[in-house]
């Protein structure tokens, strides 16, 4: 997935929830949605159905028990939209 594909741009909240478990997925393997929720100060109700969302784009797996784990390409993304948001920090801080 290209981060700059305008087919496959994702909203900034979308992104957040990425940015977010991908901090949270260097502790543990998988999380839990109703931390991420907390974590992110968003309703369960909003977690869930950007999980969903997605996990729709195959970049997330959302558990039976609300449990989130990553696809390899979802974890690549990840890993490159928060290089990419550090070096834009750093470079516009």
């Amino acid at each position: 997935m290209d981060l700059y594909d305008t087919q496959t741009l994702l909203h900034a909240d979308m992104e957040d929830f990425l940015l977010c478990l991908y901090r949270q997925s260097k502790i543990t393997e998988q999380t839990q949605i109703n931390f991420l929720a907390g974590r992110m100060g968003i309703p369960a109700r909003t977690a869930h159905e950007i999980a969903a969302k997605l996990q729709q784009l195959g970049l997330i797996r959302f558990g039976q028990y609300g449990t989130i784990s990553w696809t390899k390409t979802g974890k690549e993304y990840a890993a490159a939209l928060a290089k990419h948001r550090e070096i834009c920090y750093t470079v516009h801080g």
